[in-house]
Formats: C-alpha cells, structure tokens, sequence
C-alpha cells in the first residue's frame, strides 16, 4: 500500500507488538468505560431514591439493588454476639473502626448488615473494646448504601481472627455469610435513629469518601486508553512507511 512516495511494509516484530497491545488497549478503555457508566447509573439511583419517603424494609419485595440510597424502616434485633470492626475507617483525620452489626429482619429470614457508627482507635490497637447496644426487638432507621470501600480487598477479609467481634480489613457479604450463616441483603443500613453507644455517626462525613473512584475518573482512563490505542496505531503505520525510489 502506498501513502504519497511512500510504501506501507510492515515488519514482523513491530507487527507483533501492535497485535498484543492494541486490543489489550481497547479492552482497557472499554472496562473503564462501562465502570464509569454503571456508577453514573448507581449515583442517579442513589439520589433518586434520596428524594423519596421512607418505606418498611419487611414490606419491600421489589429488586435489592434498587434500594441504593433509600431510607428505610425496619424491625427486628441485633446479633451483638457478632459484631465486626472496619479498620483503617478515619473520623476528622483521627483513625479508628466503623462497628457493623447484622439485624435480623421480624418474621423473616433475611438479615441486614447495620453500620452502626464509627469508634476511635484509642490506645486500643491490639484490643478489641466492649460493644454494647440495643437488646431485644426494636425498629431502627437508616439509609441504604454499599459498604465503606477500601481499594484493593487481598486475601480474607478476617485472615488469622477467630471468634467475635471481629476486625476485618473489608466487608464482603459472601464471606460474612459463610462465617455467620445469615442470608444477608447485600448492601448495608447506615444507621440515623437510636442510641449511639458511644459510636459516631457523623455520615456526611464519610459520605465525601463514598466514590472512591467517581465516575468522572474513569471516563478520563476510558479516554487515556482510547488515546493510547490510536497512538499505537500513528506510531505503527509511521514505522513501517518506507520511501520508495522513483
């Protein structure tokens, strides 16, 4: 193929390269991509549902997901017998845990994970201090969203730790149901009624952490690798030009 006095001859080696990289290139942009879509999607949800009153959680039999952001009602009791402590979870620069407990739904099987607030680290980073809170069946309030994201989730989540409460680096519904064999709902009550037992619940503040990585971001990688790829390809078509004699 001829561009201008130039001939188009690729070459094996450089051919090879364009081959591996340029999809691995697209997929990436791609991936990035439809991340970006979904949280898009996922934050008109969760605002959405923001601006809707209050429903019984016992009584909603609709899609789980469509939940996200909704206030909700609902009656049951705690399990304080197994409790879970988020580490590395900051409150105005200063470290500690978010305490998670699950809630027995009244009349029901089905369990939700309650945040129930954050606790300072204290002096205490090898001890694991009392947790107390509402025994018996009681009505809590709260908000549903995810868990608290954290990056990377390596390994379990409660790696080397036996019995309860427990510290966990992450939560992960799948793991939280083979460790205390509830069928759990599979995104958290971020509590806003009752008493706090000492615990924060300060969520404005932890909301501004909620997107670890917004939307907009990825659509900047999608773009970044989009880039990349038609980078590759200038590049491949410059290298392998020759200029051919009259």
């Amino acid at each position: 193929m001829k561009i201008g006095n130039r001939s188009f001859r690729p070459k094996l080696l450089p051919s090879l390269v364009f081959i591996a990289l340029l999809p691995a290139l697209i997929a990436l942009g791609i991936w990035q991509w439809n991340r970006g879509m979904e949280k898009y999607h996922l934050r008109d949800v969760r605002e959405e549902n923001a601006k809707k009153a209050p429903i019984r959680l016992e009584r909603y039999r609709g899609p789980e997901k469509d939940l996200l952001g909704r206030e909700v009602i609902v009656r049951g009791r705690f399990d304080l017998e197994k409790q879970l402590l988020l580490h590395n979870q900051k409150y105005r620069e200063e470290p500690g845990f978010l305490v998670f407990a699950p809630f027995r739904l009244e009349h029901e099987d089905r369990v939700i994970l309650v945040n129930r607030g954050w606790l300072s680290t204290g002096m205490r980073l090898s001890t694991i201090p009392d947790l107390p809170g509402p025994d018996g069946t009681i009505e809590l309030q709260g908000r549903i969203e995810h868990a608290p994201s954290v990056g990377l989730k390596l390994g379990d989540p409660g790696a080397g730790k036996m019995g309860w409460p427990r510290a966990v680096t992450y939560i992960d519904m799948d793991w939280l149901t083979r460790q205390m064999g509830y069928h759990f709902l599979p995104d958290v009550l971020w509590l806003e009624s009752g008493e706090t037992y000492g615990l924060v619940r300060d969520w404005p503040q932890f909301d501004k952490g909620r997107e670890q990585m917004p939307p907009e971001k990825h659509m900047s990688y999608a773009f970044q690798w989009f880039s990349l790829a038609v980078a590759l390809c200038v590049i491949y078509i410059v290298v392998n030009l020759k200029k051919t004699e009259d």
